[in-house]
């Protein structure tokens, strides 16, 4: 009884492990969304994404790492390749997370390429 007890729980440990490391459930993996950003690096809002949830949403970059358009990548500073221009719409492509820590907005942009 007590090596039945035993295998099931190893087992039940195993499938687990097996499971955690290959659904990827331990890792965010970021929603790719290409859009057109209003506002400027400090917040901005996306506008005709590519995924519908996306659209319309505004998100604060501060922190992302983001890529200029000859594709050098930065991470340095509070600046970015986002224009300080409101009303002008600047296509991008964002790598976007869900948010669930505690005293932040819904989402949490990872990184941004400006494509123009």
């Amino acid at each position: 009884m007590l090596v039945t007890l035993w295998i099931a729980l190893v087992a039940a440990v195993l499938a687990g492990s097996l499971w955690w490391t290959l659904a990827g459930r331990h890792q965010a993996t970021p929603w790719v969304v290409e859009g057109y950003a209003l506002g400027g690096p400090a917040a901005v809002s996306l506008h005709d994404a590519s995924m519908e949830k996306f659209n319309n949403e505004g998100f604060v970059p501060a922190g992302a790492m983001w890529r200029v358009k000859d594709g050098t990548w930065h991470d340095d500073g509070d600046r970015s390749c986002l224009k300080n221009m409101p009303n002008t719409r600047q296509h991008v492509r964002m790598g976007i997370i869900e948010n669930r820590g505690p005293g932040g907005g819904r989402w949490a942009v990872v990184w941004i390429e400006c494509l123009d």
